[in-house]
């Protein structure tokens, strides 16, 4: 499937819904964090990741309340869905700009770093 494409979303929730680890590190979190991407194939474009008491949902769009802003291109995005970059270290390189509640994505480190795990095992094409 084609990297954040709309059936790319559909299979990246059900493997997070999908994994124990992923739900107990995400039990009580309320985040919402709105990626965007540029310079894509398809051109600009965002998506989002929801955690919500244990579930976490990724979709195409963007919803109005967040807590934090993602800014890449698309070769950074999919170095980091790859594996082949942290999130911490891209955002250390200036390859990733956030805005936001930075304090609150440094105490889901662990939760987002698994996001990161989670998506780098799915096969994509990009």
């Amino acid at each position: 499937m084609r990297f954040l494409s709309e059936e790319h979303c559909t299979a990246a929730t059900t493997a997070f819904r999908a994994d124990e680890q992923l739900r107990r590190e995400a039990q009580g979190a309320q985040l919402i964090i709105v990626y965007y991407v540029s310079n894509s194939p398809e051109g600009d474009f965002s998506y989002y990741l929801k955690f919500a008491d244990g579930e976490v949902t990724m979709a195409r769009g963007e919803v109005p309340q967040r807590d934090a802003e993602v800014r890449s291109s698309y070769d950074t995005a999919a170095r980091l869905a790859r594996g082949e970059i942290a999130n911490q270290t891209a955002v250390m390189l200036g390859k990733v700009r956030v805005k936001g509640a930075m304090m609150t994505l440094l105490r889901h480190q662990a939760m987002l770093s698994r996001v990161q795990v989670l998506s780098a095992a799915l096969d994509l094409t990009y």
